[in-house]
């Protein structure tokens, strides 16, 4: 063989393996783009390939559309690596019944715990939940969340005051005297409450405490009868007339009738000194004074005291407050003086009272009577009133 035939031999076999070496690099480089991988859609999983960079890129290549409430394993942005898996979940509908106000959304979540995490509803272990929390989610499930709540707070209740009766033969029948009016007592007592879904349900009762005893009222009822002198009037007194003989009728052995001796008239006495009516007492001679009247009770508002207080319905005088109490002046009514006040304007007397307290804004001509009743004691309001000095 010639040498040119070598060298002709040579030239192809160089130019083959150019060849061979440029195609394996052009087959090496299209190995590396091409990416390999699975998608789950669902229950329908499948291997696939993929030129793309992004996951965006491969849901684009295989026509998947993601909602923006469905689930994707990875981000649509992030970069595609090879030997990928996405996993792709579609929104179900359902219908979350919160506080009783229903609301209809799509969910790709599992479960109805993982539901209500997502919507950043709250609940405790006093709650309802229906289904249950790891109960998997279906389309147009219904999930239910009524809320329990128990709170505790004292109530006072007011306890009635016994009423005490009794006859009085010195006040006329049909009246009555109130001796001492009755005040009612407190009881606290602290309950616990149910509420669902912010509705009070149940009440129960935890303690109970005692924190005044009631009063008993003392009533008098009259029993004194009154005698009321008989109306003449002209024909009673001409039914008196003796008949005349020419009208009187014949009778048949008429009884005879006996004579009734005539009674001495009575001796004149003097007239008795005047009584007190109903508990008022004669106020004749007594000193008066025209004054300014408010009323008061044993409230926080009306007092500033609460029960359990240290000097909690307590007087200046050191004396418990009750109805016919009353706060003076003392530069102007000396404490323990015996009054009766009356009312100026035609409503009902206050009557008997003691002047046993004082207060702050208690000054001169002011007179402040106390109410059991906080009801009472705003009905009162303001007056003017008479008081009489009775020692």
């Amino acid at each position: 063989m010639s040498r040119n035939t070598n060298k002709r031999v040579a030239a192809v076999i160089y130019a083959v393996m150019i060849m061979l070496v440029t195609t394996t690099v052009a087959i090496g480089v299209y190995d590396f783009n091409i990416k390999t991988g699975s998608v789950t859609v669902g229950a329908e999983r499948k291997e696939v390939t993929s030129r793309g960079i992004t996951v965006s890129d491969l849901l684009e290549e295989q026509e998947i559309t993601v909602d923006d409430e469905d689930y994707i394993s990875a981000s649509k942005g992030s970069d595609l690596e090879d030997k990928f898996d996405i996993k792709i979940r579609r929104a179900v509908p359902v219908v979350l019944n919160f506080k009783d106000q229903e609301v209809e959304i799509k969910t790709a979540e599992l479960t109805v715990k993982d539901v209500l995490k997502s919507l950043s509803v709250f609940y405790t272990e006093q709650d309802k939940i229906t289904p249950a929390l790891d109960t998997p989610i279906a389309e147009n499930m219904k999930i239910t969340v009524v809320q329990y709540q128990t709170k505790e707070k004292a109530v006072e209740e007011q306890i009635n005051f016994p009423i005490e009766k009794s006859e009085n033969a010195n006040v006329e029948a049909g009246k009555t005297v109130v001796v001492q009016e009755g005040i009612k007592g407190i009881r606290e007592n602290k309950v616990k409450q149910t509420f669902e879904n912010g509705k009070l349900i149940k009440t129960q009762m935890v303690s109970t405490k005692l924190v005044r005893e009631p009063v008993k009222e003392v009533v008098q009822i009259g029993t004194k009868v009154i005698e009321v002198p008989p109306v003449i009037t002209e024909d009673s007194v001409a039914s008196t007339k003796p008949l005349t003989p020419e009208a009187k009728p014949e009778a048949q052995n008429p009884a005879p009738q006996p004579v009734v001796p005539q009674a001495p008239a009575p001796e004149a006495k003097p007239e008795p000194a005047p009584q007190p009516q109903n508990g008022k007492p004669s106020l004749e001679g007594k000193r008066s004074i025209v004054m300014n009247a408010s009323a008061y009770d044993l409230s926080f508002e009306s007092c500033g005291k609460r029960p359990g207080d240290k000097y909690y319905g307590i007087t200046a005088s050191g004396t418990k407050a009750k109805p016919g109490t009353v706060a003076v002046d003392p530069k102007v009514i000396p404490l323990g003086t015996k009054l009766y006040v009356e009312s100026m304007d035609g409503t009902g007397s206050y009557g008997v009272a003691t002047a046993e307290d004082k207060g702050g804004a208690i000054k001169g001509n002011r007179i402040d009577l106390f109410y059991a009743n906080r009801s009472d004691a705003l009905q009162f309001g303001r007056r003017q009133v008479k008081v009489y000095i009775m020692n």
